[in-house]
């Protein structure tokens, strides 16, 4: 079950990272996992969320909304991890901010499927080993299907989640998201 809408995209300035890397943020939360994992209305800020700078990636969750918080950044391109057409470069050695809980890692992500999917990768790095991760495939949708989901479920013009009411929070913590050829679980 999709717990937003992500929007990966190269740096335009070094704001969270270097210019140029790649960086992804929330444009449109659909749900929260509440303590008895269980999909809940999504929360409106970045939970328990500090400001600070992890391999590079300068993430501002203080107090942050979710929708349009970027979590992930300073992602850089590891050469010859390509195998085209069906998967794209590695990108890793960023950093990434759980919104759930405002631990942070180090990320990786990937573009597979020829393009279908993105793989991506939180792991918990100490002195260079790894010692637990959390790995997700991301699936594309076109921007007509963004901007339906957008308007079904984020947040209005004045900053309030449209799924306020018992039965829109109950759409789109389940969002029908094979009517976009995604299948849930991916």
């Amino acid at each position: 079950m999709p717990e937003g809408i992500i929007h990966t995209y190269f740096a335009k300035n070094d704001d969270y990272g270097e210019k140029g890397t790649l960086q992804a943020e929330i444009v449109v939360p659909l749900m929260s996992i509440n303590s008895v994992d269980k999909p809940a209305q999504p929360k409106a800020t970045c939970n328990n969320c500090s400001n600070g700078s992890y391999n590079g990636f300068h993430y501002k969750g203080q107090n942050a909304p979710l929708q349009g918080f970027v979590f992930a950044a300073n992602m850089k391109e590891q050469k010859g991890t390509s195998q085209l057409p069906v998967k794209g470069s590695m990108y890793s050695r960023g950093g990434v901010i759980n919104p759930s809980d405002g631990n942070v890692y180090a990320s990786e992500v990937q573009v597979q499927d020829a393009g279908r999917t993105m793989y991506a990768k939180a792991a918990y790095i100490v002195w260079g080993k790894e010692l637990g991760s959390k790995a997700a495939h991301w699936q594309r949708i076109t921007k007509a299907d963004y901007e339906k989901v957008k308007a079904d479920c984020g947040v209005t013009a004045d900053g309030q989640y449209v799924n306020k009411d018992e039965k829109v929070t109950a759409t789109c913590t389940n969002y029908p998201v094979e009517q976009f050829g995604v299948k849930s679980p991916v």
